[in-house]
């Protein structure tokens, strides 16, 4: 869960996340800071109460949505990795919400085709990710992810370069096929 106070003009109220969409809008409702349907996205937090960790967003715009999904990303941890999260955002620099985000598409493999994890960039898509975020999802995230990071994920001098060429942009482009895939500077496939 995460407790924090946020601010619209001169009217504060306390927010807890995870909370429902009705739930947010009605407390954004409460200090002015829904116009019409529209609800504001982003709020200035003036206080964090839970967990200290995220004292970083004290006095700074946050995003309502990216707060409400760690909040519910968070509930889902079991003890250790809540702590691990804990402790890993002590080590941050940053100081923006998303960068405690760090979300990878996976298949269910062996039980789904792995050829389907394309198809599942693209529902993302289409659900409103930025197609920039959908690659890093297939890409650098999973690296960073199980550690590796600084060795894979991304095309760069020193790096393992394992290299998917595709017809059409994976995650636009459901008709998105490989056509050649080089291993260690070896064509290991190819249409």
């Amino acid at each position: 869960m995460i407790k924090i106070r946020i601010k619209n003009a001169d009217h504060e109220i306390d927010i807890r996340f995870p909370i429902s969409e009705s739930e947010l809008f009605a407390k954004l409702g409460e200090i002015h800071a829904v116009e019409g349907r529209n609800a504001a996205q982003s709020a200035l937090v003036t206080e964090v109460y839970w967990p200290e960790e995220f004292s970083m967003l004290k006095d700074r715009f946050a995003n309502l949505d990216e707060l409400n999904y760690l909040g519910k990303r968070m509930e889902s941890f079991d003890t250790l990795e809540y702590d691990q999260f804990l402790i890993g955002i002590s080590k941050l620099d940053s100081k923006e919400v998303k960068d405690l985000i760090t979300l990878a598409i996976m298949t269910d493999g062996p039980i789904m085709n792995p050829e389907m994890i394309v198809a599942q960039a693209g529902e993302a898509v289409r659900m409103g990710t930025p197609h920039e975020r959908a690659l890093r999802m297939l890409t650098i995230n999973p690296a960073n992810i199980v550690g590796l990071g600084g060795r894979i994920g991304s095309l760069e001098v020193g790096k393992d370069a394992d290299v998917a060429l595709f017809k059409g942009i994976p995650a636009l482009d459901i008709a998105a096929r490989c056509v050649r895939t080089i291993v260690n500077g070896k064509t290991v496939y190819a249409e």
